[in-house]
Order: C-alpha cells, then structure tokens, then sequence
C-alpha cells in the first residue's frame, strides 16, 4: 500500500496501532510515540461522502493527520447527518441510495476519507499527543527533582500513588501537582487526609470537597454523609473544622474553616474573592449538621453573614508563578493549620515559591507512597 507516495507494510501499521491503543503503556512509552505530522485543513475541504467501507482510508496508513479542531468539525458533520435521517428507519442517508454497504463518511482535504471509527482513531492521536506534551513539559519542570521525574515517566497513567480509605491519587491526579496545573478535588482529599493522618491524634476534623454539595442537600443528608468523618475525633471535641470549596466560574479553590471554640466560620481563597453563591446557606446547614452529629454542643450563634471573615491565606498572582495553584494553596494553608491546630496560624510561604512548593508536596507524597507500600508488604494498614 502506497501513502504519500511511500510504501507501508500494513502490518506493521497494526503493530503501530496496537502499540498507540495498549493502556499498559508508561507514560514516558506515551511520550515516545511517533504520530504522524498534524497538516492544515481548512473547514471547507471537509465534506462528507459515501463511500463502502473497503474503500475509505486507514488513518494508520497516513504520514500526515488532521488537527483536533478539524477531526472535531468532521465528528460534528457526521454526527449531524445521522441525526437528520431520523426519519428513514434509524438507517445512515447514504442507505437512500438503495446500497446498503455504503456509509455517510467524511472526505478532509487530500488525506482521504474516513468513517466515524477513523475520526475515533485520529481523535486519540490528538489525545495521546495532548498527554506527550504534558510530559514532556513535566520533564523540564522536574529536572531539579529526579526521583518524581523518573516514577512519573515510569508509571501508568491509571496507577494508584497512594490512598485513604476510599479516596485514591492516580498517577494522572499526581501529575496535576506539576507546573502550575490545576488540581482537582481528589488530590485535595487524598493529600488533606494524610496530613491530618500523619498529626493523630488531633481535634482537627477535615471533611472532602464533595461536602459542600452534601451540604445542599439538608442537614439531614449532610449528617449521614459526615459522620465517617468523627470516628477518631468525636464533634463533640473538634476544635477546628476544614473543608475545601470549589468554585465553578472561574475554576478555584478556597476554604471554609469552623473555629469550634470561638464559634466563627473563616473563609479564604488566594485571589481573595467572595465565596460562591449560596454558600451561606452551605455553612448553615453544615453548622446544622455539626449540632447534631455533637448532641448539642455545637450550638447555635454563629457568624452568618457575609463577607465571613478570613484566615489571611497568601494572596495568588493572576499570573506567572503560582497563577494556576488555588489548590495547592488550600493544601498548604490545610497543612499549617493541621500542624498549628488553630484556624489562625503562621503562613510562612508565598505563591511566588509555587514550583519549589509544589515539587516538595510530590516529594512527600511519594514518601507516603513508599511507607504505604512497606505497611502492605508487612500485612498493616494505614
């Protein structure tokens, strides 16, 4: 077979296609794929056709592909044909032409044409090379920290770095600690609840990001979702308790702190902005909650009203070093809260130190890793 005016042995295009599609891969395999070279195409040189399926193209059999913008435009103008042709018996357009071996495909430029399961292929290419850019960007970035370097190039992404309980860190949610990435809520639980762990026995309670919507729905449901949470400290007893919060528009993070003694609800966030909507109503029925799950002792006569006051977390650039860590913040101001066993302690870093923060917290967590890997070989849990 001819591409490009070269010859391809098609077997070894299907070894190149098993190799691309093997979830087994390691991430620095993934980094090393050899994809063929992304060409232009404008919009109007895709253009859907029929053709039987021995006569469209092998997206493996190609030295160029097209971009994800223009392999989206091709699934969308599929997509919308299909759904025009509703009405001829659940069958493609193309079956209008009384041949049934034919298929509404797309034609893109001089690349060829393809079927909705080639797209799908092309698609993962623009994916696998999404993720070889990521890694080959934390390479860079970890040069100074070779140990994280080489478990992230050596790791699947599904692997699991460490765990608690029922929350887990993939390799992929670790990676997100690189750079200055945005980190999502299970790497806070994760890391948050290893630290309290790490600190027993503490008055220190923290509750995961999913609170916040338990919180929504009533004090009721709040209270049996949290209980879990006071088995090694009881409500009753709890000076402190924490729980991140998370915005939708923009994307961020920040923090809601219950100081148990003096009865004030802290909240803060790096780019000081106010708490999401309704959160006021969140902190009520968490409060709510609280009183139960403590037969009374978390009493009434707290601080509802808004702006809540705050913990005087660091202040977040909007750009440059730190501009992408809300999150990590929240981890660390977690830590030193943990640490003082106050709502009110001693920040003593900046956003402005984020790269070397950051490479220190995936030191740490991979500390963990090894002790819980050790704890398992020795038949204990954590």
């Amino acid at each position: 077979m001819s591409v490009g005016g070269e010859e391809v042995n098609e077997s070894a295009a299907n070894s190149f296609q098993a190799s691309v599609f093997d979830l087994n891969m390691t991430r620095g395999e993934i980094a090393a794929v050899k994809l063929p070279k992304v060409v232009y195409i404008s919009e109007k040189d895709v253009v859907l056709a029929k053709m039987t399926g021995l006569d469209t193209s092998h997206p493996m059999l190609t030295t160029q592909r097209p971009s994800e913008a223009t392999v989206q435009h091709a699934l969308s103008l599929l997509a919308t044909a299909t759904s025009t042709c509703t009405g001829h018996g659940n069958k493609s357009v193309a079956l209008d032409s009384g041949d049934e071996g034919d298929e509404v495909t797309v034609t893109i430029g001089k690349l060829g044409t393809y079927s909705r399961k080639a797209l799908q292929v092309f698609e993962k290419m623009c994916q696998l090379s999404s993720e070889a850019r990521k890694i080959n960007e934390e390479r860079r970035w970890l040069s100074d920290a070779i140990e994280v370097r080489e478990f992230l190039l050596s790791a699947k992404p599904r692997d699991e770095v460490i765990h608690h309980g029922q929350f887990l860190m993939d390799v992929s949610d670790f990676s997100t600690l690189a750079c200055e990435r945005y980190v999502n809520g299970f790497s806070i639980d994760v890391i948050s609840f290893k630290l309290l762990e790490k600190s027993k026995p503490t008055s220190v309670i923290y509750l995961p990001s999913f609170s916040q919507v338990w919180a929504k729905q009533g004090v009721e449901y709040f209270k049996q979702k949290v209980i879990p949470f006071f088995d090694d400290c009881p409500a009753e007893d709890a000076t402190c308790i924490l729980t991140p919060v998370h915005f939708d528009s923009p994307l961020h993070w920040g923090l809601l702190c219950f100081d148990v003694r003096s009865k004030v609800v802290y909240f803060d966030d790096g780019l000081k902005i106010g708490p999401p909507n309704g959160t006021l109503s969140v902190v009520q029925n968490m409060l709510g909650g609280f009183k139960a799950l403590s037969h009374d002792a978390i009493a009434d006569q707290w601080n509802l009203s808004l702006p809540l006051p705050r913990i005087n977390m660091p202040v977040q650039p909007k750009s440059g070093i730190g501009a992408g860590s809300c999150g990590v913040g929240v981890i660390l101001a977690i830590r030193d809260i943990i640490a003082s066993r106050s709502c009110l302690p001693s920040f003593n870093w900046t956003f402005d130190d984020m790269a070397n923060l950051r490479k220190q917290l995936m030191a740490l967590i991979l500390h963990w890793k090894s002790e819980q890997c050790h704890l398992g070989e020795v038949g204990l849990h954590p």
